[in-house]
């Protein structure tokens, strides 16, 4: 059975209710972005802590699955890439491979995890028929507490205090 445009449409507004729905009352702060023809919608939303996630409805080409990307990215802060530059080379790699592997321990997908270590991106998806909010939140935290994972782990590596779960006080900074 074929589903048009118009159908497509609905079901595409239907999702994007639903996860703002989900997101907003568990207080998170819901907001639309503009993106391209290929993203239907993009939904970028913070917890009560500041810390944010990315929601889009995914299009495949194949149109063969139906699924929700929850991502975020993250990018060391000036400070923190001096440190992290000033480390040994093997010093880096025992870094970047500590977060790879905590990143795989947790079921993320991850991209940015390397030499050297600008830009980080911790993905993990859900499908369209698998949607509750259960496994929308489930995912949404998943994601969320392997970004917090990386920065505890690169500010035990650089001996420093550990984030405030109160202040936005990371070695990452979002974007």
């Amino acid at each position: 059975m074929d589903i048009t445009e118009s159908e497509s449409g609905e079901l595409s507004s239907r999702l994007l209710q639903r996860v703002t729905a989900y997101l907003t009352t568990e207080g998170w702060q819901v907001g639309l972005v503009n993106t391209s023809p290929q993203i239907r919608w993009m939904v970028e939303a913070t917890d009560n802590q500041q810390r944010p996630i990315s929601v889009t409805r995914e299009i495949t080409a194949q149109k063969q699955t139906d699924r929700l990307l929850i991502f975020t990215t993250l990018k060391l802060s000036p400070h923190h890439q001096e440190k992290f530059d000033a480390l040994r080379p093997l010093d880096q790699c025992d870094l970047v491979y500590e977060n790879r592997q905590q990143t795989i321990m947790m079921g993320i997908d991850y991209a940015g995890l390397d030499i050297p270590l600008d830009r980080m991106l911790f993905e993990d998806f859900l499908y369209v028929d698998d949607l509750s909010k259960s496994n929308f939140l489930k995912t949404v935290r998943k994601v969320r507490n392997a970004m917090l994972l990386a920065t505890i782990t690169i500010a035990r590596r650089f001996n420093e205090p550990l984030p405030s779960e109160s202040t936005h006080n990371s070695p990452i900074n979002r974007k």
